[in-house]
C-alpha cells in the first residue's frame, strides 16, 4: 500500500506477503532450515484434519510503525485474504472443500492478542532465550491458522 508524504512522493505504508504452504523440505545438505519463523516439525502433525483444504501461508504483514492503529493491517489483510480465496476458486482442492487455511508464524508478544481477535487459533508456540537475535528478555514465536470460506464475500 502507498500513500502520499507531504512532500508528495509515494511512501509505502504497508505490505503482505502470502504463498501457497509447502512443508519443510530438506536442504540440499539433509538439513532442515532454522528461520525462526518457520513452521516447525510436529505442527504439520497437528493439522492432519485440515489436509484436504488447500493452504496459504501469510508469509509478511507489516504496516509502518507511524501509521499503527488505523486499521491499516485489517484492510491489508482483507486484500491479501481476498486475493487468496481468488486463487483458490481455480484450486481443484478449494473448489471441493469450499474452503482454504491460512497460516502464519509471528512475534507472540506483539501479535498473538491481534490475531487472536480476528479469529485466528494458536496451533503452537517457540519460546526462545534472551540474546536470539538480541532480545534482552527472550521472545515467543506464535504458529496461527484460521479456516476462510471461500464463498464469504468479505473476509474482514
Amino acid at each position: 500500500m502507498l500513500a502520499e508524504d507531504a512532500e508528495g512522493d509515494e511512501k509505502v505504508m504497508a505490505t503482505a506477503s502470502a504463498k501457497p504452504y509447502t512443508s519443510h523440505k530438506a536442504a540440499a545438505n539433509g538439513e532442515r532450515s532454522e528461520s525462526l519463523f518457520k513452521r516447525q516439525p510436529g505442527t504439520d502433525r497437528e493439522l492432519e484434519k485440515y489436509k484436504a483444504l488447500p493452504k496459504w501461508e501469510v508469509l509478511v504483514m507489516v504496516v509502518d510503525p507511524e501509521l499503527q492503529g488505523r486499521g491499516i493491517a485489517g484492510q491489508l489483510m482483507g486484500m491479501t485474504v481476498e486475493e487468496i480465496k481468488r486463487r483458490c476458486v481455480t484450486d481443484p482442492k478449494g473448489k471441493e472443500s469450499g474452503k482454504v487455511m491460512l497460516m502464519l508464524s509471528s512475534m507472540q508478544e506483539l501479535n498473538e492478542t491481534y490475531y487472536a481477535k480476528r479469529g485466528w487459533t494458536t496451533t503452537g508456540v517457540r519460546r526462545f532465550q534472551p540474546g536470539t537475535m538480541g532480545s534482552r528478555d527472550g521472545f515467543g514465536v506464535v504458529e496461527m491458522m484460521k479456516i476462510v470460506d471461500l464463498q464469504e464475500m468479505r473476509f474482514l
